[in-house]
C-alpha cells in the first residue's frame, strides 16, 4: 500500500502501466483486456489481460483506477504452440512433392497443397476449396475416388492403393494414394485426410 509499480517491475513495464493509468485518469475512458507481460526482474516470463477503470469520487471527478489483471500464460503457450504447429504444417503443404489434401465427409476438398493443385490444373490450392474430384477428374476415376472415400468416411482407412488416371494434362500416371479418417475430439470422423505419390517411374 502507498508504493507506485516503480518498486517492484523494471523501469520499462512502470512506465507503461503509468501511462496507462494516466490516459484513463485524463480520458475517462475504460482500458478493456490489454495483453502485457510481466515486468518483473529476474522472475518467470508471465503473460496477463488487464482491465483499467477510472474511479471517480462523489462529485464524478477521476480521482485514480482500479484494475483486474488475469493471468493467461498458459492461453499464450497454447497460442504460441498452436501457431509453430500451424507453421509446421504449412511448410509441409508447401514444399512436399506429394499431393496431400484434406476433406469433408461430403468428399469435399477442405484444403490441398501446391502439387496437388498441379495436377488438378488449377493455379492455387484455395480454387479447390469446397469442390469434389468430379470438377477435375474423368468421371470413372471420380466416382473411384468418392467410393473410397465414402470406406475412409465409415472409419475404414486406404492404404497404398495403387491408381492409373490422368490429371488435368489428361497424361495417364500411376498413383499410391493412402487416405485416413480424420476425427473430432469425440472420436467420430469429421473428415478425410490424404496422401498422393506419384510413382510412375517406378511402374
Amino acid at each position: 500500500i502507498g508504493r507506485p509499480d516503480t518498486d517492484f517491475f523494471t523501469a520499462q513495464a512502470a512506465a507503461e502501466y503509468f501511462a496507462d493509468e494516466q490516459t484513463v485518469m485524463a480520458t475517462g475512458q475504460t482500458l478493456i483486456g490489454k495483453i502485457e507481460h510481466n515486468g518483473r526482474t529476474g522472475a518467470d516470463l508471465r503473460w496477463f489481460s488487464t482491465t483499467k477503470v477510472p474511479i471517480r469520487d462523489t462529485d464524478g471527478s477521476i480521482i485514480g483506477t482500479a484494475g483486474i489483471s488475469r493471468d493467461i500464460t498458459r492461453l499464450k503457450q497454447t497460442e504460441e504452440a498452436l501457431r509453430s504447429e500451424q507453421q509446421l504444417m504449412q511448410i509441409l503443404m508447401d514444399n512436399m512433392p506429394d499431393a496431400i489434401y484434406f476433406k469433408d465427409t461430403a468428399s469435399r476438398f477442405l484444403r490441398t497443397n501446391n502439387a496437388h493443385a498441379r495436377i488438378m490444373g488449377i493455379d492455387s490450392p484455395a480454387q479447390a476449396v469446397g469442390r469434389t474430384d468430379s470438377d477435375f477428374f474423368r468421371y470413372e476415376d471420380a466416382a473411384q475416388f468418392l467410393a473410397d472415400e465414402r470406406a475412409v468416411a465409415d472409419g475404414h482407412s486406404v492404404i497404398g492403393r495403387i491408381e492409373h488416371h490422368g490429371g488435368a494434362s489428361g497424361e495417364m500416371r500411376w498413383w499410391s494414394t493412402t487416405k485416413v479418417p480424420v476425427r473430432d475430439a469425440h472420436g467420430s470422423v469429421a473428415g478425410i485426410a490424404g496422401i498422393t505419390r506419384d510413382i510412375t517411374a517406378m511402374k
